[in-house]
């Protein structure tokens, strides 16, 4: 909310409180499972662990997509890929129209600054729209996807922070960290086993400790103590479960379930076990952070469940191709549209069967028949 001016605040009333500044980190690539903060049995990320162990982690998070495009628009749109205004080139151009997180939160008096690790993240591409500042030397002076970037990210991340924070406003800083996408390189001292598999686990750890670095500075600043931070995977990575490699193809949990934590000033530890959430409620969260309303957007506020509040969510959606999944906890479907048959339905229990082996479809109709309404509703 906007203060009143001097003119129309009594003598006796007391300052507004200030609004958090907010960092998001997004973890390009990073599935949960391989993710200490969830249990993988390898130490891949303690500074994921140990930034959870101030806030709140959730334990069921998913993208809004497997592929690359429909799950890093709408961390800026707040929207599907679909639902945002673009071109449709395969690397497409967010229109001008579209009403971006940034361009929201600039208007509501945050400076804004992001730094991105990808060749598509860039402003001829859309996405600096309502950046004060858009750092895209990462990318343009180390190629993403043949050498590692990520050190390069987290110095220009901590230099603009230390700029902006002099300032008096509230400071949205978004870091993209892309490294855990292949092609995997090997980082000396991370040794996580042989093969794409192990060098994908010491990607990961790498990333993670770029976000240490990250957090580290901040917290090092005179704002740690009013900064709320917001870290998520952006997608997942399949090797061989499923007889799928990479992402993009299919929305099997390998693919979609990603880590997501915020941990705020005050928050105390805890976990949302049992709900499904989404990358889609990143946007409406940092607007509820500001102050902004989330009402025009689909996804949902996380921050009373940060609060301690009982999270009511509705069941999620993710989208790749002609797929489309519904999760709702502990349930998930999968629909596979076909040109000359009815799509192709498969229903999984994920508490009981995480690695989705057992398709329940024929036997649990009644879910089934539920899922699918819901889906076809949303």
């Amino acid at each position: 909310a906007v203060a009143p001016s001097d003119a129309t605040v009594p003598a006796s009333a007391p300052p507004a409180q200030r609004r958090p500044d907010i960092v998001l980190v997004t973890l390009d690539t990073v599935r949960a499972d391989r993710t200490s903060l969830y249990g993988y049995g390898k130490e891949t990320t303690p500074r994921l662990k140990q930034l959870g162990a101030s806030g709140v982690v959730f334990d069921h998070a998913y993208a809004t997509g497997s592929d690359t495009q429909g799950a890093l628009v709408p961390l800026v749109s707040g929207r599907h890929y679909r639902d945002t205004p673009h071109t449709t080139k395969e690397w497409p151009r967010i229109r001008d129209e579209a009403d971006l997180v940034a361009e929201r939160l600039k208007g509501a008096g945050y400076v804004t600054a992001a730094v991105v690790s990808f060749t598509w993240l860039r402003k001829g591409r859309g996405f600096a729209q309502g950046f004060d500042e858009f750092d895209e030397s990462p990318w343009s002076d180390r190629h993403p996807e043949r050498e590692s970037n990520g050190e390069q990210a987290v110095r220009a991340a901590v230099a603009i922070h230390r700029k902006l924070s002099a300032a008096s406003a509230p400071l949205f800083l978004w870091l993209h960290l892309f490294d855990a996408h292949t092609k995997y390189i090997e980082h000396p001292g991370l040794d996580f086993g042989s093969g794409e598999s192990g060098l994908y686990d010491g990607e990961i750890a790498f990333v993670d400790a770029q976000l240490g670095a990250l957090v580290d500075a901040v917290n090092a600043s005179t704002r740690a103590d009013q900064t709320v931070f917001v870290v998520h995977g952006s997608h997942g990575e399949a090797f061989g479960e499923h007889g799928q490699t990479g992402h993009g193809n299919h929305l099997y949990d390998e693919m979609i379930r990603v880590p997501l934590l915020v941990a705020a000033p005050g928050s105390s530890a805890a976990r949302v076990a049992d709900r499904a959430v989404s990358t889609l409620d990143v946007v409406p969260t940092l607007l509820d952070y500001a102050g902004l309303s989330t009402a025009d957007f689909p996804g949902t506020s996380l921050r009373g469940a940060v609060e301690g509040q009982i999270l009511e969510h509705p069941p999620v959606l993710a989208y790749v191709g002609r797929r489309v999944a519904l999760i709702d906890w502990p349930l998930k479907l999968i629909a596979s549209a076909r040109d000359d048959r009815p799509d192709r339905l498969v229903l999984f229990e994920l508490a009981a069967d995480p690695g989705e082996q057992r398709d329940l479809s024929q036997e649990r109709r009644d879910d089934l028949r539920r899922l699918d309404e819901l889906r076809k509703q949303r």
